[in-house]
């Protein structure tokens, strides 16, 4: 897989081996809906990063807390214990490059 950037966007197949390579005892649900998503984008006030959307497109993570399930309309809470934080108007692509989420 080459790396992602506005001119190579990450394409489902990527996604996919991307989801694949998750350690185990993270389980991967069937992929969200663009409906799905926008409502989760809605209902928290935040938009996804184009290949966080197509990622969760092709597989949803979740058994992780690592990993926050957007089906169950709770708001995600981190590790160590606080809401997420997602920045308004963020840019797409993680400033050190790549994805700007762990895999």
């Amino acid at each position: 897989m080459t790396s992602i950037s506005r001119e190579n966007p990450l394409t489902s197949k990527d996604a996919q081996a991307l989801l694949a390579m998750l350690p185990a005892g993270v389980e991967i649900e069937r992929g969200m809906s663009e409906r799905e998503l926008d409502q989760v984008e809605e209902r928290w006030g935040f938009r996804f990063a184009p290949e966080h959307r197509t990622l969760l497109g092709a597989g949803l993570p979740t058994g992780s807390r690592s990993w926050p399930d957007w089906r169950d309309g709770r708001m995600p809470i981190g590790r160590n214990g606080s809401k997420f934080r997602c920045r308004r108007n963020a840019p797409a692509h993680h400033p050190r490059g790549g994805l700007p989420f762990p895999v």
